[in-house]
């Protein structure tokens, strides 16, 4: 996810963007924990920990692709060895494990079942041009206007619009395309997975002023739940992202909220988190400026605006992994298989 998007309200009026670079100098701390909160309930404060780094991963055996400093390539663990691609950053931006190659695309965009994927024209920054081609190249689909590609659900493909501001839904052969109607604009959505999409709403309750809730959208009865509400800091914002999913589909959520303490959970279950990490204020601002994450039968991974890699084995053990040259990763071309 090489740009982050984050929701802000302050008394009742929320925008997005790329905040995380302007919040750093509040981020300062981290530690792993595994509790699970109500949805409107305050972290309790807990130790700073230092998190220590490693260049390998013993026990860990699996190959995750990385997209770096040095170019997109693969870190193969348990050794923490890199084989760069010698593709540049456009060319390699998802490897597709079955058939042993990069593509020009975003993880998400990819229809693991058939091979079809979306591609993003990204010069036009939010009237982008979308094109749809199967697992030859050909072309089954093109729109202007596409604000965003949410992901593939039942072999459909779900993407945002401007002009309007609207979910799309299209078909994984190309010859169908049909508005969803939701009770949200269309930038709300984020991510697609199993059956359900994810985003990030305003609170329904209309005595939650400035609260932001994670919200699902069933494909299949189209019904729209909130799964966890975010509470505003002292300062009377809400800042949250989702960075990713888990191995399960559920949503991994960036809470920036708080003014000395940020964190990532996995929302996993309808008003409960689990957590992944916090940060407060002791610890490295690096930290706390999540920026992609996946979860998958490994442990947890998330990687920071300033390239670090982070994971988070299924005990809760938190640590950074450093591979040798100083190398920064900075997004997720795949799990780690």
């Amino acid at each position: 996810m090489s740009k982050l998007l984050l929701r802000l309200t302050r008394t009742g009026r929320w925008m997005v963007g790329a905040m995380i670079l302007m919040l750093s100098a509040l981020w300062l701390g981290i530690i792993a924990t595994t509790a699970s909160t109500s949805p409107t309930s305050s972290i309790t404060a807990a130790a700073p920990s230092r998190v220590p780094e490693v260049a390998s991963l013993p026990g860990v055996v699996c190959t995750l692709p990385v997209r770096t400093d040095q170019g997109p390539g693969l870190l193969t663990f348990p050794s923490g060895a890199f084989s760069a691609s010698g593709l540049n950053a456009a060319t390699g931006r998802a490897f597709d494990a079955h058939a042993k190659r990069w593509l020009g695309t975003e993880p998400r965009y990819i229809d693991a079942a058939n091979g079809e994927a979306a591609f993003l024209d990204t010069a036009k920054s939010g009237k982008m041009t979308l094109s749809l081609r199967d697992a030859s190249g050909r072309q089954l689909f093109t729109r202007d206007l596409v604000r965003s590609v949410v992901g593939w659900v039942h072999g459909n493909l779900y993407v945002t619009t401007t002009n309007p501001d609207r979910l799309l839904k299209i078909s994984g052969d190309g010859q169908a395309a049909d508005f969803v109607d939701t009770p949200y604009a269309g930038d709300t959505w984020y991510i697609a997975s199993n059956d359900a999409l994810w985003g990030i709403a305003p609170a329904a309750d209309p005595a939650q002023k400035g609260y932001l809730s994670v919200v699902q959208f069933d494909v299949r009865s189209n019904a729209v739940t909130p799964w966890y509400t975010l509470q505003p800091d002292s300062a009377g914002l809400t800042r949250a992202a989702i960075i990713g999913a888990d191995t399960f589909g559920r949503p991994i959520l960036a809470d920036l909220s708080a003014t000395t303490r940020a964190g990532v959970y996995i929302v996993s279950a309808p008003g409960h988190v689990r957590t992944i990490y916090l940060a407060d204020k002791f610890a490295q601002a690096s930290l706390r400026r999540p920026m992609d994450a996946l979860s998958d039968g490994t442990g947890t991974w998330v990687t920071t605006v300033d390239g670090k890699l982070i994971r988070v084995d299924s005990a809760g053990t938190l640590m950074q992994v450093a591979p040798a040259g100083g190398m920064h990763i900075y997004d997720f071309g795949g799990s780690c298989n």
